[in-house]
């Protein structure tokens, strides 16, 4: 089940050699030698025309596009998931740090929003639950899920990856705003990591409970 999520996730990323037939035979030429899925790579390249580099980054732009298209308006599901772990692979292919996004899901659960929170190692400086609860209150959504990269592949959260997830997701089921999922984007074992998946997210949510409980209790 595994290798077959990997295969899908490869299946999509942005990869010059599905647009290669298109391409001018000179331009074809250029790139061939060169890792695909590195993109900065092929984009320096010194034997690339201005005009060439504008092409290639209308196309990744319009690959992107085409990628976010596939899961915007559609209900978060474990097939809408996938088409996400797509996208954010394209996005974060190459990447040399880290990129926090959030997307935003309304009432029935349909995403309406993919937003690019901030660059940088996730913190708690930089994920300040308030800030994302009022963008959810601005754009109508009753659920949110945060995803960001490991560039050096590994999927494995951190502690302090726990710990944010954790206290965002007490901090918005406070004000009955669902965290879904946080997935961490990378490139070993299935090229993704589930905090919903691997049960994180509904053991979280029963310490709230608990705490909640403990509270109620003590007025």
């Amino acid at each position: 089940m595994v290798q077959n999520k990997k295969a899908a996730v490869e299946a999509v990323r942005f990869d010059f050699k599905k647009f290669a037939p298109y391409l001018k035979k000179s331009l074809a030429d250029k790139i061939s030698a060169y890792d695909y899925t590195k993109f900065n790579e092929v984009l320096s390249l010194p034997t690339l025309s201005e005009k060439e580099q504008g092409f290639l980054t209308t196309l990744k732009d319009f690959s992107e596009a085409y990628l976010l298209n596939k899961f915007i308006g559609k209900k978060y599901s474990a097939h809408s998931q996938q088409d996400i772990i797509n996208y954010f692979k394209t996005v974060c292919d190459d990447a040399k740090k880290e990129s926090v996004f959030l997307l935003f899901m309304n009432a029935k659960n349909k995403i309406i929003s993919a937003v690019k929170v901030c660059d940088g190692t996730l913190t708690q400086s930089l994920m300040y639950p308030r800030e994302v609860i009022l963008q959810a209150i601005n754009k109508g959504a009753l659920s949110i899920a945060l995803i960001h990269n490991h560039p050096s592949g590994d999927t494995t959260p951190s502690e302090n990856d726990r710990k944010i997830t954790k206290k965002l997701l007490f901090a918005t089921m406070e004000m009955d705003i669902h965290l879904i999922d946080h997935i961490i984007i990378g490139a070993e074992d299935k090229g993704y990591y589930s905090f919903y998946e691997e049960g994180i997210i509904e053991h979280f949510k029963m310490n709230y409970r608990q705490i909640s409980e403990e509270i109620e209790r003590g007025f």
